[in-house]
């Protein structure tokens, strides 16, 4: 899917040449391997990850292929636990396809404080992502690692506010802040993110123009500390 809207907004001229802007690294999956279930759709329940240099490289080379390019600005292991290989095994199989110039920067989701760490002293980490927003910290141990290291932070859901009860707590705070500055709650949730962490660059998913500008402008809303700290403290950041 990352492929398909990357060569949609692409323009044709800097494809066929096969050559990416440096403004628009390339962000590839490789990892997960979804069995169809009666060729209806992926079974997420049942998904099995391979993390062998045959199949991660595999997966670079019919990513460059789709994309016309002939290398990955960045590349994300979308797993950190696999069936085939140990965690350290499929790190140094990205450290392998660096060096060889298929990729540039290497990227991980879904894993540990822990294991970003042992990637570490493998290799060089440009990014990681992990669930973490207003009301979901549970990337809280990773977001520590990467803002003292230096790494992009990319939270997945990250302007996702509660709704109903449960959501009480949090538009209770958010929501006044939003009236103040006529923006949205969700706007408030990713200009919340980029002020809690020095390194965030948040990945909101949207299916509009609309939409998408409307996440852009978060990035111009200025937040108080006070502000900051008020939704912080909505929920626990277990490190």
């Amino acid at each position: 899917m990352v492929e398909r809207a990357l060569a949609v907004a692409w323009p044709g001229n800097a494809r066929d040449s096969g050559r990416q802007p440096d403004h628009l690294p390339a962000v590839a999956v490789g990892g997960g391997e979804r069995p169809q279930r009666d060729r209806g759709g992926p079974e997420y329940s049942d998904m099995t990850s391979l993390g062998n240099k045959w199949y991660l490289r595999q997966a670079a080379y019919m990513s460059m292929r789709r994309l016309g390019l002939d290398h990955i600005n960045l590349y994300y292991l979308h797993q950190s636990t696999f069936t085939d290989v140990p965690f350290e095994q499929a790190i140094g199989t990205l450290a392998g396809m660096k060096a060889d110039g298929l990729i540039r920067h290497i990227g991980l989701s879904n894993l540990s404080a822990e294991q970003l760490r042992t990637a570490m002293s493998i290799s060089d980490i440009a990014a990681v992502t992990a669930h973490y927003n207003v009301a979901v910290r549970l990337g809280a141990a990773v977001r520590t690692v990467a803002e003292e290291t230096g790494i992009v932070f990319s939270p997945w859901h990250p302007g996702a506010v509660p709704s109903g009860p449960e959501g009480e707590p949090f538009h209770a705070v958010i929501d006044p802040i939003a009236a103040r500055l006529d923006v949205t709650p969700q706007q408030i949730a990713l200009a919340w993110q980029l002020h809690h962490t020095a390194t965030s660059l948040p990945v909101p998913g949207t299916t509009s123009v609309a939409h998408l500008h409307e996440n852009l402008d978060a990035a111009g809303i200025s937040l108080t500390q006070d502000e900051v700290d008020a939704i912080t403290a909505l929920a626990p950041e277990d490190d």
